[in-house]
């Protein structure tokens, strides 16, 4: 599917911000829902992960005008959508190779 910016908007990079928030916005949600669902991830990894999820928070808030300026760059909400989905990934396989181990 190609999306396309709302009519009201005419700048094309505007609607590619809104995607990459939307994006970064739903990895959040998808990194806090690992956290409560991940039982043999270790406390680090743990950690790690709530770090960027609340780093992503501050650059969506931002991005939102809620906090400064609103001047995030569509590079840096790509940048924190990029480390919040390797983390999730990284927590899952070692939950995935934890309960396999545990099952063995």
């Amino acid at each position: 599917m190609i999306r396309r910016p709302p009519r009201s908007t005419l700048s094309s990079s505007s609607a590619a911000s809104d995607v990459y928030k939307r994006q970064v916005e739903s990895n959040i949600y998808n990194a806090e829902k690992a956290l409560n669902d991940w039982q043999h991830v270790s406390a680090e990894q743990k950690e790690a992960l709530k770090k960027t999820v609340d780093e992503a928070r501050k650059l969506v808030s931002k991005s939102n005008g809620d906090e400064g300026n609103g001047s995030i760059t569509n590079e840096q909400l790509k940048e924190v959508h990029d480390k919040l989905h390797a983390a999730v990934m990284e927590g899952g396989k070692a939950e995935y190779q934890a309960k396999a181990a545990a099952n063995k």
